[in-house]
């Protein structure tokens, strides 16, 4: 675990105040990424039978072991606390447990490759968080799951460079979630907020995901994809 007192920079307040310093920012990214998706859609990339595939739950744990080996390869970290993966029935598509380091997977999120294999990263993400920083104990959910999407949306395209055929798929989708997001953070941001903080910080909750992810684009449009590692490391300041 790092010093408590770094963790202090990743508090609500601090991270909705951060996302509403990038306004400007966040509005030129929406256009450019509205325009790399459109342009990705006349190419009508297609992927390859391998992604969409219906994956047998056996092959999961497989998968994990390779989203493991390149998310740890991409961070720099080594001899991270084993995370357990079980394959159930929880509340939502996948679920990460904290307090019992433990990835619970629905069927529909390992419905196919593609899919399994960014829930996991997402997932695990949310462990490498808990078990080395301790952000999930505490932290802004907008961050953390800036943080999960973010390193999910990085990881893909990366680790499609195995798969060369569905590179340009993986880049096409990461792209249209991208620029879906940017628009909706930007809507959302122009929009009257509530007077009231509590009230505020219940509205910025409630579009937890919207929010981190576009906050974590627009910080790697900043620094480059160094800011994931850095905040792993206990290096990063806004």
């Amino acid at each position: 675990m790092v010093n408590p007192e770094y963790l202090e920079q990743f508090r609500n307040g601090e991270v909705v105040s951060q996302l509403q310093l990038r306004t400007a920012a966040l509005e030129r990214l929406k256009e450019d990424y509205a325009k790399r998706a459109a342009d990705l859609r006349r190419r009508r990339v297609h992927s390859s039978e391998s992604l969409t595939e219906k994956l047998l739950p056996e092959a999961v744990p497989t998968i994990f072991a390779e989203v493991k080996t390149a998310v740890d390869t991409f961070m720099g970290v080594e001899d991270v606390t084993p995370c357990q993966l079980l394959l159930g029935k929880p509340a939502c598509l996948a679920q990460y447990l904290a307090w019992e380091k433990r990835i619970i997977l629905s069927p529909l999120a390992y419905s196919d490759y593609l899919n399994c294999f960014q829930t996991l990263v997402h997932e695990y993400a949310h462990h490498l968080l808990a078990v080395i920083i301790g952000s999930t104990y505490g932290g802004s959910e907008i961050f953390e799951e800036g943080f999960a999407t973010g390193l999910e949306w990085k990881i893909a395209p990366d680790f499609s460079q195995h798969h060369q055929a569905d590179k340009d798929w993986f880049e096409k989708m990461v792209v249209k979630d991208i620029a879906s997001d940017l628009w909706r953070a930007s809507s959302k941001l122009k929009r009257r907020l509530p007077s009231s903080q509590p009230d505020r910080g219940i509205y910025f909750d409630e579009h937890k995901y919207t929010f981190g992810s576009s906050l974590f684009v627009l910080l790697e449009a900043e620094r480059g994809q160094d800011i994931y590692r850095q905040i792993l490391h206990g290096e990063f300041k806004w």
